[in-house]
C-alpha cells in the first residue's frame, strides 16, 4: 500500500518539463488509524520501461546508494490508456533533491524531450487522482 504524504505542484524540473512532486511512503501493514475499508482496488496493467541513475561515490552510511529510478509506463484501467513518467528516489530524505536532479539530468541527456511535447502542471498528477477523475471508482 502507498500513502501520500505531501504535494507540491507546479514545479519546474527542467524546461519543458513542469509537474507535480508527491512524497508517498510505501507501507506492508495498515498504517495507524487507516482501516480495510480505506482501500478501493483498482486492475490496472502497465507496460513499464526503466532506467536507473545513481550519483556517482554517492552512499550512505549504511552503504545504501543514492539516485533515481525513471519509469515510463503504457497502462491500462479498463478502456482507458495512457502513459505516465514518474521519477522515484532512492535513498534518505536528505538526498531527495540531488537523488531527483540525477535522474531527471540522466534522462535527459539520454533522451531529451521533443520539440512540441511539454509537460505542464495540469496534466501531471499521482495515480490516485488520475483513476479518480476517469471515474473508475464507485
Amino acid at each position: 500500500m502507498k500513502r501520500l504524504i505531501s504535494q507540491e505542484t507546479g514545479i519546474e524540473l527542467a524546461p519543458g518539463l513542469v509537474g507535480c512532486l508527491e512524497d508517498w511512503v510505501k507501507v506492508s501493514r495498515l498504517l495507524d488509524g487507516a482501516t480495510a475499508t480505506d482501500r478501493r482496488c483498482v486492475s490496472i496493467t502497465k507496460d513499464i520501461t526503466t532506467r536507473r541513475y545513481m550519483l556517482e561515490d554517492a552512499t550512505t552510511e549504511r552503504g545504501v546508494q543514492i539516485g533515481c529510478e525513471v519509469e515510463l509506463a503504457d497502462i491500462n484501467v479498463g478502456e482507458h490508456r495512457a502513459w505516465t513518467l514518474c521519477f522515484e528516489t532512492i535513498g534518505p530524505a536528505h538526498t531527495r533533491e540531488s537523488a531527483l536532479l540525477a535522474g531527471i539530468e540522466g534522462l535527459l541527456d539520454e533522451t531529451p524531450l521533443p520539440a512540441d511535447l511539454s509537460f505542464t502542471a495540469e496534466e501531471s498528477c499521482g495515480y490516485p487522482a488520475w483513476i479518480t477523475e476517469l471515474g473508475v471508482i464507485d
